[in-house]
């Protein structure tokens, strides 16, 4: 999700073992990009011990996901809030796009 909103990893070191422990560990970097309600769930859901860490029910009613409907999402109903244009790049495409939604 992380890289999806920003972009780039939040584990992300050059040296392969502390990027490894930064993983296992979940020691993220979270990017400024963020909005609090992104970082807030990526908050509970890096969580290495799983018995602490949020599921997918958890996720699904988070407030940042509260104009999706799950059950039309589930049976590939619901429009894409996004559709990118063709022939651009897509790491350029922002939610505010003037697209219809």
């Amino acid at each position: 999700m992380h890289e999806m909103c920003c972009g780039e990893t939040p584990f992300y070191n050059e040296d392969p073992q502390t990027l490894h422990d930064n993983i296992i560990k979940c020691r993220p970097e979270y990017s400024s990009s963020l909005t609090l309600g992104q970082k807030e769930l990526l908050e509970q859901i890096f969580v290495p011990d799983p018995e602490y860490r949020i599921g997918i029910n958890q996720i699904q009613v988070h407030k940042i996901f509260s104009s999706i409907n799950w059950k039309l999402a589930a049976v590939r109903e619901m429009k894409a809030p996004f559709i990118p244009v063709e022939g651009t790049p897509y790491h350029n495409c922002t939610p505010n796009s003037k697209q219809e939604m």
